[in-house]
This record gives structure tokens, sequence and C-alpha cells, in this order.
């Protein structure tokens, strides 16, 4: 019974990973769409990251504050994945931006992303001790792949061969946001 959730959950990132990698599982409707311009692309993808991290904190702040259980840490811990598995798609579902090298951008971006969720599958693995050892603990271990993720969208997005994009994420708002925060609670708190 285990295994069929977890084996969902692989299938799910493959056909995240694959449609980002070559786009050819990619529906109709994602590829007939015309291309965003890397303002959008940016706004679009900073904004999903920051939902994301802020709602991941405001759950950790809460799981922080109750008694250590299994079954609040297996709920905060889907909670987690389901915002991962919404913000993958919305990312995903952006398309590829306009400059010449945004396959590579969109595709590499993907792969940071579900590289994060994959770290939260091992997490998710290591449920049981993480209870144990108390709440900050596994909150640190959920937060550090989210760290690692917005780190490395951040290098993608102020990369200097794509000028028009590092640009957009500059004048971005909410990619100001993202970028210039505060480490959360769980890490070196």
């Amino acid at each position: 019974m285990k295994q069929l959730p977890r084996l969902g959950i692989v299938v799910l990132s493959l056909m995240l990973l694959g449609a980002a990698c070559d786009g050819k599982n990619s529906s109709p409707r994602t590829l007939n769409r015309p291309s965003p311009s890397p303002q959008s692309y940016v706004s679009v993808v900073c904004n999903a990251l920051l939902e994301w991290k802020n709602s991941i904190e405001v759950a950790a702040s809460s799981l922080v504050t109750e008694a250590p259980s299994l079954e609040g840490a297996t709920g905060y811990l889907k909670y987690v994945l389901g915002l991962t598995d919404r913000m993958l798609a919305h990312v995903q579902a952006v398309g590829v931006p306009t400059p010449p090298n945004g396959g590579t951008l969109q595709s590499d971006v993907i792969r940071g992303l579900v590289s994060a969720r994959s770290a939260l599958l091992r997490v998710q693995a290591q449920l049981a001790t993480l209870v144990a050892q108390g709440p900050l603990d596994m909150v640190k271990d959920v937060e550090l792949p989210i760290l690692l993720a917005v780190e490395a969208v951040k290098a993608e997005l102020r990369n200097p061969t794509s000028l028009t994009i590092d640009q957009a994420t500059v004048s971005d708002a909410d990619c100001t946001r993202l970028f210039r925060r505060k480490t959360p609670i769980g890490i070196g708190a």
C-alpha cells in the first residue's frame, strides 16, 4: 500500500522532468502557447517560488509550536509536497521564455525544482527519525532543499549570459523579496 503513493510520486516527478527537458510530453496547449517575455517569465517564476517559500515557512512555524508527533509531521510534509507540486506545475506552465537560451533556462529551473522535490521525498523516508529529534530538526531538513532550490533559481535568473533575464530579475519586486529574504525558522535560528 505504501509503494503505490511513492510510485505515483516518482512517475509525476519523471513526467515533469521529461516535459521540462524536451517538451515532447507537454500538452498541445503548452507547446502552442506563445513564449513569455523575459519580464513575464521572471514574474511568474519568482511569484510561484515566493508563495511556495512563504507558505512553507508559515506551516513550519505552526509545526514548531505543536507537540512533536508523527501525525503532525506527516501532515506537514504532505502539505509541503503538495505545495511543491503546485509550484512546479505553475513554473512549468509558464513555458519557455523568448531569449535564445530560454529552453535551457526553463529546463535548468525545472530540473532544480524537481531536485528539491526529490530531496523532500528523502526527508519523508526519514520522518520517524526526524520526529524523534524534534520539530526544529525536521523543519531544518525540509527547508534546506527549499533554500537550495531558491539559490539555484537565483543563479539561473541572474546568469550574465542572458542580459534580458538578468535585467527582468533585478527589476521584479517578487524576485527582490525572494532573493533578499532572511533565513527561515529551521536554518540557523
